[in-house]
């Protein structure tokens, strides 16, 4: 098997605008970007630099990335919310139990005091009867 050493060429953005050669059949070229990034071509033995198309672009690529994290990050903290939701549900079901449970103790309580009220009124009536009512014992008497 024979072994071949692979030399890419590389260069700025300012020399591969200067210097516009055609690359060779299968050669790589880096484009050394002036924020840090890297884009390649690769040649075909014909055409010049700036008539290539770029194969790789490694600042899109990190953007594409970048994107991804944080989508992924924002699924994440929706993932979050809809558990604080559910677990918001649940404490707001078991208040509404609560508060129908107390609910129905108190209609029992109203109906049992009514019951008292009403087995207490014949004696109003009773005692009031042959006496001048007053102004609580008509208010008895309208119930």
């Amino acid at each position: 098997m024979k072994f071949s050493k692979i030399k890419p060429l590389r260069g700025t953005t300012s020399e591969w605008t200067t210097n516009d050669i055609v690359i060779g059949k299968n050669e790589m070229a880096f484009e050394n970007m002036e924020d840090g990034t890297k884009k390649m071509k690769i040649g075909d033995g014909i055409h010049k630099w700036s008539e290539l198309p770029y194969v790789i672009d490694f600042q899109a690529i990190k953007a594409q990335v970048d994107l991804a994290n944080t989508i992924k990050e924002e699924a994440l903290l929706r993932s979050n919310n809809v558990e604080t939701v559910k677990n918001d549900s649940n404490v707001i079901k078991n208040d509404i139990t609560i508060i129908k449970n107390e609910n129905t103790q108190i209609k029992t309580d109203v109906i049992e005091i009514k019951q008292e009220f009403l087995n207490i009124l014949p004696e109003f009536k009773v005692s009031f009867a042959d006496t001048q009512p007053t102004d609580a014992q008509l208010w008895f008497r309208k119930i």
